[in-house]
């Protein structure tokens, strides 16, 4: 491990720690809660959040939930993935935790309802998205199987 990372790793565990101990601050906790609101609308993720299902015109996670657990799939503390919005009916399902990580390093396009890596790299078939996604949560330190179901 180079000096680096190792100073980035000790920097993590600072915030990460300072964090914990402020967190008990309720006056702290009120500050953060109006610092995130102010820093949503700020970056416009209101106008984001009310246009993505629509734009992507796809069937709603609980809708998908219900579907999965009527086939017989445990979907508790689990989220439906679509790799691509042009076939709806094909999803990963994974934590929450890795399905936050994963939209972290990925974005999907609008124009063509596809999922791409942050270096541009588009996401053809289910089993590239299956490598891809399996690599991100390896690099975030989550070790955890996902799920391709096809409905």
């Amino acid at each position: 491990m180079d000096t680096l990372t190792s100073v980035k790793n000790a920097q993590k565990k600072d915030v990460r720690n300072d964090y914990v101990r402020k967190s008990s601050d309720e006056e702290w906790m009120e500050k953060e809660r109006v610092r995130g609101r102010e820093k949503y609308k700020r970056l416009g993720y209101v106008n984001l959040k009310n246009t993505t299902r629509s734009d992507f015109n796809v069937t709603g996670a609980s809708t998908i939930s219900k579907y999965l657990r009527r086939r017989g799939y445990d979907t508790k503390d689990k989220e439906a993935h679509h790799w691509n919005y042009n076939l709806p009916h094909s999803v990963f399902l994974m934590s929450r935790k890795a399905h936050h990580r994963i939209h972290c390093a990925i974005t999907m396009s609008r124009s063509d309802k596809c999922c791409y890596t942050n270096d541009g790299v588009k996401l053809e078939t289910a089993e590239q998205a299956k490598k891809v996604y399996e690599d991100i949560l390896k690099n975030s330190g989550l070790n955890e199987e996902i799920l391709l179901i096809n409905f």
